[in-house]
């Protein structure tokens, strides 16, 4: 039930207590999902898998990782977010547990799913919690993406500095601990959920339909079915490029970045680390102009700009691809603030968990077939291969946006004439 929250100082940390717990579940949710293509061939070696069929289990992990999305954004409008979450602080710790114990190809399975299935909770109830819960959620979603994305940095260099120490099961295993213990604390943190309007963007684009500020209980415009349904389709194709780029990048630069024999892992860890951090600026960006603009324009933009860019990654070498993946993570991760905030104002409150639920189940239970795509094309074709067909995907998703920005003017023109 949603309490409303008069005093000034309370809200401010209502909000605090919200960012803290969403951005450290955001940062594991990916630290979580990412440990694998960095010790893929170790993992597979322990279950005497080779890549491919290795990443067939995996799949499983990134597949429920969507679909269990759905499920997530559901009962979070009937439970509330603060329990959803709880819940993804454990499952994602037992997954990782059952990984990090696993001695047959069937636990191997139960772990990825276990992993898949919590870390499915997050993203719809974590930008539910957000867009209802904060006053200024543009800004509070690109805080959270770049946790995000530091997550997604760290990944790698966690995984291979732990399997240097010991063994790549550790890496899971370390992690249980500091992941329950936020669950408990979340559980013993008052947070009720106020969803009222807040200040709309000062700055619409050119053109553009005006679109309600996040958390507000407005009604929507009336366009809004086409435009969420075609944001939609966009960020099913963004979760397939996406898994497709993360899954694959970790084995591309230990073959296209060039040391000795003993530091190329660690390079190769490092570099990708690096690379993610930087692209992490663009979620603070995106968040902050999306405070200013509508957003569909920028979000066709930052898609069309991404697409080339991952192609070059795919056909660089050394030095080259390390500049060239720092600027591809800054254009994919700055999309993904600005489809959320999107979604938020395209979409009435009371089915916005489910609209977000709907959003991750297809760009992570759709998308999340880009892992074993990606297992296929490299052992028929090359790394490289997995970039060129990733930026093909990029661009069909930028048109997708160009559609939501002139579509509904189209859609409404013969009713108008009818009437």
């Amino acid at each position: 039930m949603a309490l409303a929250v008069h005093d000034p100082s309370d809200e401010r940390s209502r909000e605090r207590a919200i960012l803290f717990f969403t951005c450290t579940a955001h940062a594991l949710a990916h630290i979580y999902t990412l440990i694998h293509p960095s010790v893929l061939l170790a993992m597979a070696a322990s279950f005497a898998l080779n890549q491919e069929e290795f990443l067939r289990y995996a799949t499983i992990g990134s597949v429920l990782f969507g679909v269990g999305a759905l499920p997530a954004g559901w009962l979070s409008d009937r439970l509330g977010e603060k329990t959803l979450l709880v819940a993804f602080f454990f499952l994602t710790a037992a997954g990782g547990s059952v990984l990090g114990a696993a001695d047959s190809h069937r636990a191997l399975a139960i772990g990825f799913a276990l992993l898949g299935t919590g870390a499915s909770i997050f993203h719809p109830v974590g930008n539910a919690m957000i867009s209802k819960g904060i006053r200024v959620p543009g800004k509070a979603m690109g805080i959270n993406g770049l946790w995000g994305s530091l997550g997604t940095a760290l990944a790698p260099i966690l995984a291979y500095q732990i399997a240097a120490w010991s063994d790549w099961r550790w890496i899971y295993l370390s992690l249980a601990v500091p992941t329950v213990l936020l669950g408990i604390s979340l559980m013993r943190t008052a947070i009720p959920i106020t969803t009222r309007p807040s200040t709309a963007p000062d700055k619409m684009e050119h053109g553009s339909q005006p679109a309600p500020a996040p958390p507000t209980g407005s009604s929507p415009p009336s366009n809004w079915f086409w435009i969420i349904t075609l944001l939609l389709g966009a960020t099913s194709l963004g979760g397939f490029y996406f898994f497709l780029v993360t899954t694959i990048l970790p084995s591309h630069f230990e073959a296209h970045i060039h040391f000795s024999a003993d530091t190329q892992s660690r390079a190769a860890a490092y570099g990708i680390g690096v690379c993610y951090a930087v692209g992490g600026a663009g979620q603070v960006i995106a968040g902050n102009l999306m405070q200013r603009y509508e957003g569909r324009g920028l979000y066709a933009a930052v898609l069309a700009c991404a697409a080339p860019l991952i192609f070059w990654v795919g056909s660089s070498e050394d030095v080259t691809l390390l500049g060239a993946t720092a600027f591809m993570a800054t254009f994919i991760f700055a999309a993904q603030p600005v489809e959320n905030v999107l979604l938020a104002r395209y979409s009435p409150a009371r089915y916005r968990g489910l609209i977000f639920g709907s959003k991750f189940i297809l760009a992570f239970g759709l998308g999340g077939l880009g892992t074993w795509v990606a297992g296929l094309i490299t052992e028929e074709y090359s790394t490289r291969a997995v970039f060129t067909v990733a930026s093909a995907v990029t661009a069909g998703s930028a048109l997708l946006i160009l559609l939501a920005l002139v579509l509904p003017r189209w859609w409404k023109q013969p009713r108008q004439a009818q009437s």
